[in-house]
């Protein structure tokens, strides 16, 4: 067979598709939102694409991941976890929200660091500390 035209000409083996994607429904999910971007699942978060986050907290490869840097990639509402990209180790990790800390960072100037021991009142202090980010 030299392409897709030629399968889609097979009875047999057509038949043998759609027997599959008939008891694998997932399959079929995953074929139907081939090409598409897919859903980050953030909008009843309150975090953001690309938002920067700090890891910490972690007994489980918590020498590797704590107190890495990261971005926000998406957030798994059957699991609630979000992916959360490390580009250090270029690798995605799944954990949940009470593992990591939003960076804080000047919309003037992104350079400049508002850490907690400059955001005093933040909720995040204590999680920001024990993250190294302050010396409070």
């Amino acid at each position: 067979m030299s392409g897709m035209g030629d399968f889609m000409k097979n009875p047999e083996m057509m038949k043998g598709m759609m027997d599959m994607l008939q008891n694998n429904p997932g399959m079929m999910e995953q074929m139907m939102n081939m090409g598409k971007s897919p859903s980050n699942n953030l909008e009843d978060t309150e975090y953001n694409y690309d938002d920067k986050v700090t890891i910490t907290g972690l007994i489980t490869k918590g020498d590797t991941y704590n107190n890495k840097s990261g971005v926000i990639r998406k957030y798994n509402t059957e699991t609630s976890r979000y992916d959360i990209f490390i580009s250090e180790l270029d690798k995605s990790i799944s954990i949940k929200e009470s593992n990591f800390v939003r960076d804080l960072v000047s919309k003037d100037d992104s350079d400049q660091d508002l850490s907690c021991e400059k955001n005093i009142n933040t909720e995040n202090t204590e999680k920001c500390c024990k993250a190294g980010k302050c010396s409070i």
